[in-house]
């Protein structure tokens, strides 16, 4: 994804669900792979959220006027750890789309054209699996100038 303008990425009204956010670019459960760069995000409550997954690239961004310009979690260490372990075949049923292991294994994850075009595919088991390895945060800029007290670059809790 890149070279985007995200600008008046907010709530217009009360949000029925407290945890409920407003991101510019979302990283959904573990995805992984992603090269975000060269994007303008402007008046954001979070600009970017990786959610749990491995190997992407968030750079060369800028982020104006935002809450929280990165946040990042590590949900597959915690309440969607049974879906990327090997072993998820023994929680869901198949053809679950909470076992990850089914939409690899479905891929043929282990042979070409797969293993080829994404070796780190095949020893994903082997490389702390669960685990938001390999992400990459650098060399974007911001201006808090106009967020929210309490704007900050980089969010994360306690437990990632």
């Amino acid at each position: 994804v890149r070279f985007n303008t995200f600008t008046d990425v907010r709530p217009t009204e009360r949000l029925a669900q407290q945890s409920c956010s407003q991101n510019a670019f979302y990283l959904d459960d573990q995805m992984s792979g992603w090269d975000f760069y060269g994007n303008l995000i402007v008046n954001a409550t979070t600009g970017v959220l990786l959610g749990g997954g491995r190997d992407n690239k968030i750079h060369d961004n800028t982020f104006l006027a935002c809450d929280s310009d990165v946040h990042f979690d590590n949900r597959g260490m915690n309440w969607q750890d049974d879906s990327c372990l090997q072993n998820c075949t023994d929680v869901y049923p198949y053809p679950s789309t909470s076992c990850f292991l089914y939409a690899l294994n479905d891929a043929n994850y282990t042979a070409p054209p797969y293993s080829t075009r994404y070796p780190e595919l095949v020893d994903v088991y082997d490389d702390h699996p669960c685990v938001p390895v390999h992400n990459v945060i650098e060399d974007n800029t911001y201006c808090h100038t106009g967020s929210a007290a309490g704007a900050q670059f980089l969010d994360r809790d306690a437990d990632t």
